[in-house]
């Protein structure tokens, strides 16, 4: 306990510099700032639902999580790639008409 008391005093000389910010910024300042270091300090708290769910098959869980969403941000910058490409390759064909054309 005394260690996180210790972590979390020097969390909040910057937020007291800031005491003109709207409340609801200091309030999600000071939420962001207990949750990250209670998390640190005290380690992540998992509610098991099921009786059979161990931390093993938690952590495998949250492997998978974090996974999709990189894939799903990659998937997202392939999918402009290949519209730029697109854009690109029908650009050029244009071009190519208006050559034939003259």
């Amino acid at each position: 306990m005394e260690t996180f008391q210790v972590v979390i005093g020097g969390k909040f000389a910057p937020l007291l510099a800031t005491l003109d910010e709207d409340a609801e910024t200091l309030t999600s300042s000071f939420n962001t700032v207990m949750t990250k270091e209670a998390e640190e300090v005290l380690g992540k708290r998992r509610r098991k639902v099921q009786p059979w769910a161990t931390a093993e098959i938690l952590d495998m869980c949250d492997t998978r999580r974090k996974l999709k969403k990189v894939k799903k941000k990659l998937e997202k910058m392939n999918t402009k790639s290949q519209q730029k490409d697109q854009e690109r390759h029908e650009k050029g064909q244009k071009g190519m008409d208006r050559k034939t054309m003259q």
